[in-house]
């Protein structure tokens, strides 16, 4: 993996699979549109549209242990899709 502007060697074949690829076939790899996805936290299983999403909102902050009081958050944010 290169930094944007690292020198890439000449015989490399660099794809962007970034959400902003100028390329459809590659942006598909990017985990904002890679999914849907199932995901098991905290013994439940739910579904994510997109890695992101599950990335995003499975997290536990210092303080919001309490899962029951945001889990309803968490359940709309795994259903949300990128557009």
């Amino acid at each position: 993996m290169f930094h944007k502007r690292a020198k890439v060697p000449a015989d490399a074949i660099v794809v962007d699979c970034t959400s902003r690829s100028k390329e459809a076939w590659s942006r598909k790899f990017s985990p904002f549109y890679l999914g849907p996805i199932d995901v098991e936290p905290y013994d439940e299983k739910l579904k994510s549209e997109t890695m992101e999403n599950a990335w995003q909102f499975t997290k536990i902050f210092p303080g919001y242990e309490d899962k029951a009081s945001i889990w309803s958050g968490r359940r709309k944010g795994l259903t949300h899709t990128k557009q």
